[in-house]
């Protein structure tokens, strides 16, 4: 619901920004148009201020979102971490399908964006604080986030997405390391030892370990939970049943 209602004051204000825009250019001339802009009292001024705070509701209502999802209780089992993970994540992707974050429009010295809640942003953030509850050797993850199929490349190619950590390869072939691996075959890949992995790719070397799992929707790979640690051995079943699940949970969430 919220969704049409950002596209219906996106596209207002879209057709605003031409109109306003060229009524004070007329009356007042190029260079004094936007200082006296702000000052008029115009119906058009009145109408990009009642757009303007139809912004502010939509993004307050998103705001609703509460980063107590995020907390988890010091002395729960990987188990129960996990079980957290996606109970929440499965409530903050209520009636919220969207994976990305988009467009913005401009008016003048005005900036406004319209959100998309990102559901692997989302997720990122749950699986990092997760991770930091529980003891070693998963409170030494260092790094947890997503690749998604690029579109745009003309080969196999995945493209960095939301994340915990340090910054990471922008771009990564199917025909290379864990996480083209974890593509290309669509199936879990856990590395205890990323350096006896062929063909690694040393994004931080501080990563000892990694688990990569594929996610799918509707039999095709759109992308991937990729989760490194800075020990070796840092995964095990465990990890790989739940994030199975959760990528399970992604795939049929999103709308890719």
């Amino acid at each position: 619901m919220w969704r049409n209602f950002t596209n219906e004051v996106f596209n207002e204000f879209r057709r605003l920004r031409v109109a306003v825009k060229t009524s004070a250019i007329g009356e007042f001339g190029q260079s004094d148009a936007r200082q006296e802009w702000l000052h008029h009292d115009s119906p058009e001024k009145k109408e990009e201020d009642e757009v303007r705070g139809k912004r502010s509701r939509i993004l307050g209502e998103i705001a609703l979102v509460h980063a107590d999802a995020s907390n988890f209780s010091s002395g729960v089992t990987k188990e129960e971490a996990y079980t957290q993970v996606l109970e929440q994540a499965e409530a903050l992707f209520d009636g919220q399908r969207n994976w990305v974050c988009i467009p913005f429009s401009h008016f003048n010295d005005f900036i406004l964006i319209y959100y998309k809640v990102c559901n692997l942003s989302n997720t990122a953030s749950l699986l990092w604080h997760a991770y930091k509850s529980l003891p070693s050797p998963s409170s030494e993850v260092n790094w947890a986030g997503f690749y998604t199929l690029d579109p745009s490349s003309p080969t196999n190619t995945l493209i960095l997405g939301p994340f915990q950590g340090k910054v990471a390869c922008q771009t990564i072939s199917f025909a290379r390391g864990v996480c083209g691996a974890a593509a290309s075959t669509q199936t879990t890949q856990l590395v205890p030892d990323v350096e006896q992995f062929p063909g690694h790719i040393a994004c931080d070397a501080e990563s000892q370990s990694e688990i990569v799992v594929p996610i799918l929707s509707n039999g095709s790979l759109k992308a991937i939970i990729d989760i490194d640690c800075a020990v070796k051995g840092g995964f095990d079943e465990v990890d790989k049943k739940w994030l199975e699940q959760l990528a399970d949970l992604v795939g049929r969430s999103c709308d890719w």
